[in-house]
Order: structure tokens, then C-alpha cells, then sequence
């Protein structure tokens, strides 16, 4: 992991500062939005406690707020050679959004969607919003999560179709009062929820190979969980 940390933090340093990149407030969370690359190198909100219960209805969109040189050039699912290994899987989840119709279809805008191979999208990804889903009636937490801008592709499979590369590396941090979590999670097969823990960095290095300035102790950075936190028995989607 800590070779991992060094070659991203290093893609970092070496991206374009140049980039076009345009922020979007939506009904519970923001987007940060790289016209480059087409799609969110960063997202965030805040989850209190659960109010809503929306059923789930997919209905992707192109995002009408935004420059169409700034997002995808479909909505249509990631196929290559009429076969599809990659999900549209969200950044913000629909499950985080159901304090409202509307924030909900903007969850599903292809600006907060990026290809996610279904064993990242199926398995420890959605662990990590069902660990964020079960706490957030316990305390309030902050959620933050993107790709590893600069990181080397997972494939361009989807360039054609899509107008895109697929990222190499996701992140996310869920932070609450007084401790953190975080992941850097691969594109690739096999990253199911059995292992997550795997990915478990500390907001520290989190923050060196992003860039982001979280809003933590400085005791809360440098501690690297050793496993992620317990889901509690019975908890689920509600």
C-alpha cells in the first residue's frame, strides 16, 4: 500500500493545472466536475439521519446544468464488444439521497456516474455506502469521495461511446466527530466487500495524494484504521 500511495501521490503532482474544472451544488451535495476528463473528480455532503424512503427508479440523464464538453457523451450502459464488465456505478449513491424526489434523479445525472468494474461497484464500494448508511442514525458524517485524477486508466473502452477513460482508482472518506475511515479502491476485479479492509488508508496520506484538505484532528488523519467499522446487525437500506 504504501508503494500504491507513493505512485499516486506522485500522478498528482504531475497532472495539469490548467484543466477546466467547474463545481455544481445539487439538492444535498456538491460535484466537482473536470471538463477534461468529463465527469466528477470529487463529490461531497452530509448524511444525518435517515427521513426518507424513495423507491428506486434508474433513469439516467445527461446533466442539464452542465456544459455538454463537460460530461459524457451518453447515458447508455458501458459495453465493449457487446458485453458489459463495467456498472454505471454512482459516486453519490440514491440510497444517500432520499431526502428528496429531486436530489435523487440528480444522483442519477451522468456527471456523478463513472464506469465501475460490478465487483467494485457490487461489493466493496457498496460496502462502504452501507457502512455510511448504518452510522449516519448514530451521528452525522461527512462524505467525500472521487477518482485519483492522473492515475493511469483503467481502460478506454469506453472512449468511443462514451467520450471517456475509465478511472484507475477511487477514494472515499466518511468522517465523523471524532474518528475517519477512508479507502483508495481499485478498478479491477476481484475488489469485493470481503475486501475492503485491504483499502484502508489514513486521511493523512489521503490528503497528499489528493489534494484535498479535510476537516479533521490532526490525531484523526494520522490514524489508519485497521478494519472498517462494524456494520450493527439488522442495519440495511431503509
Amino acid at each position: 500500500m504504501k508503494k500504491l500511495i507513493l505512485t499516486l501521490a506522485l500522478a498528482l503532482s504531475s497532472t495539469s493545472g490548467n484543466a477546466e474544472t467547474i463545481e455544481r451544488q445539487y439538492d444535498g451535495f456538491k460535484l466537482w466536475i473536470d471538463c477534461d476528463l468529463r465527469g466528477h473528480t470529487m463529490y461531497q455532503y452530509t448524511l444525518g439521519r435517515d427521513t426518507g424512503q424513495i423507491e428506486r427508479k434508474s433513469n439516467f440523464k445527461l446533466a442539464p446544468d452542465v456544459p455538454s464538453r463537460c460530461q459524457q457523451t451518453s447515458t447508455e450502459t458501458y459495453k465493449k464488444d457487446g458485453k458489459s464488465r463495467f456498472d454505471r456505478g454512482h459516486g453519490v449513491p440514491f440510497n444517500h439521497m432520499e431526502h428528496s424526489e429531486r436530489a435523487t434523479r440528480q444522483s442519477d445525472f451522468m456527471v456523478n456516474v463513472w464506469p465501475q468494474h460490478r465487483d467494485l461497484n457490487r461489493g466493496a464500494m457498496y460496502e462502504t455506502e452501507k457502512i455510511a448508511e448504518c452510522y449516519r442514525d448514530m451521528e452525522q458524517i461527512e462524505v467525500y469521495g472521487g477518482i485519483i485524477k492522473g492515475a493511469t486508466p483503467a481502460n478506454s473502452d469506453y472512449l468511443e461511446s462514451h467520450g471517456i477513460h475509465t478511472p484507475g482508482y477511487f477514494w472515499k472518506a466518511l468522517i465523523r466527530k471524532d474518528r475517519a475511515l477512508a479507502w483508495i479502491l481499485p478498478n479491477t476485479p476481484g475488489v469485493t466487500k470481503k475486501k475492503l479492509d485491504n483499502y484502508i488508508v489514513s486521511l493523512d496520506d489521503l490528503e497528499k495524494i489528493t489534494g484535498v484538505k479535510f476537516n479533521a484532528t490532526d490525531a484523526m488523519k494520522e490514524l489508519k484504521p485497521k478494519r472498517s467499522w462494524i456494520i450493527p446487525q439488522g442495519c440495511g437500506w431503509s
